[in-house]
């Protein structure tokens, strides 16, 4: 899901580029009499513009050397996977086109402290976010996390993938990890799907931290959907305000999630 949602939000990126395009073409058109009415005449012109023409060089020139850049920090990886009979020419391809692939992980795991380019590091992390994925797996991005810059380009889509791969891979016995992960607000956004994964733990510790959690600004409505699927009832008085809360997602699913109770009382 996040990642359609990326692919939304880079296709209106682009879309928005293309229109500024269109527009940085040459303003004395605003006073032209004529309009172009079609996608095929606004090519034309942008075409016909060497400045756009040069720009749009430049970008896929820059494109195509990331494309090596990425190729090269994940060259000692791939290699290993194809020694290990995983026919692919990167990760992201055998995350996307091999069903399981549990003889790569511990490749994955190993690697994965290596791989210093915070985009290769994302895509291994992504590899490694599944839900066979294991004690071991969890551990690596526990530690992962814990290291993973908070500043810089890619650092806050690094950090907060590596939360999501632990909302899938952790397993009970690690709890106490991830509330401890979980209250530290020097982690930020990125404890979010932590907090979605202590609502699937049912246990007096992350019960305790959610309750904590509701007053954190930044957390307070995964928590207080987290901590409702976990025991509704017991901490109902506490969630109530949480049909109010300012975000529209989050008031959505407090009615939901406290709906059962009202409507027996209705009822009665």
């Amino acid at each position: 899901m996040q990642e359609a949602k990326g692919a939304e939000l880079r296709e209106a990126a682009n879309c928005g580029e293309f229109m500024f395009e269109v527009f940085a073409i040459d303003d004395e058109r605003a006073n032209s009499e004529s309009k172009l009415t079609t996608t095929k005449e606004l090519m034309d012109q942008l075409e016909g513009n060497p400045e756009y023409v040069a720009r749009l060089a430049a970008r896929q020139a820059a494109r195509e050397q990331r494309t090596k850049e990425l190729q090269a920090a994940m060259a000692g990886v791939v290699d290993e996977l194809r020694q290990a009979g995983f026919g692919v020419e990167s990760v992201d391809q055998l995350r996307r086109e091999v069903r399981t692939y549990r003889g790569a992980m511990e490749i994955l795991v190993r690697w994965l402290p290596l791989v210093r380019e915070l985009e290769a590091k994302e895509s291994i992390v992504r590899a490694l976010s599944v839900p066979w994925g294991g004690q071991r797996t969890a551990e690596a991005l526990v530690t992962e996390f814990l290291a993973a810059p908070t500043e810089g380009p890619h650092a806050a889509s690094l950090k907060w993938a590596i939360g999501n791969g632990l909302e899938i891979t952790a397993e009970m016995s690690m709890v106490q990890s991830l509330c401890d992960l979980a209250v530290e607000p020097a982690h930020g956004q990125s404890r979010e799907m932590i907090v979605v994964a202590l609502g699937k733990m049912p246990c007096a510790q992350a019960e305790a931290t959610l309750v904590q959690l509701l007053h954190d600004a930044e957390l307070d409505g995964f928590a207080a959907t987290s901590l409702a699927r976990l025991n509704v009832d017991r901490y109902r008085t506490l969630l109530e305000r949480f049909t109010k809360h300012p975000l529209a997602w989050v008031r959505k699913e407090m009615i939901k999630l406290l709906r059962p109770r009202s409507q027996e009382q209705q009822g009665r």
